[in-house]
């Protein structure tokens, strides 16, 4: 997957990388800790819609 690193408008980098880094926290406890609640194409798929959001 190639993405496109230029960050929309009012965005930092700062930022962008801690809510990135919460997402992902997020997303493995729930993977890890209740499988049932979120399955591993759920979490893929949300992480492609944060990127892209990222970016627009």
């Amino acid at each position: 997957m190639v993405v496109d690193l230029t960050l929309g408008a009012g965005r930092t980098r700062a930022a962008e990388a801690a809510r990135l880094h919460a997402l992902l926290d997020g997303m493995v406890v729930q993977l890890l800790a209740r499988p049932a609640r979120l399955s591993p194409q759920q979490a893929r798929d949300m992480l492609v819609q944060h990127l892209a959001e990222l970016c627009a």
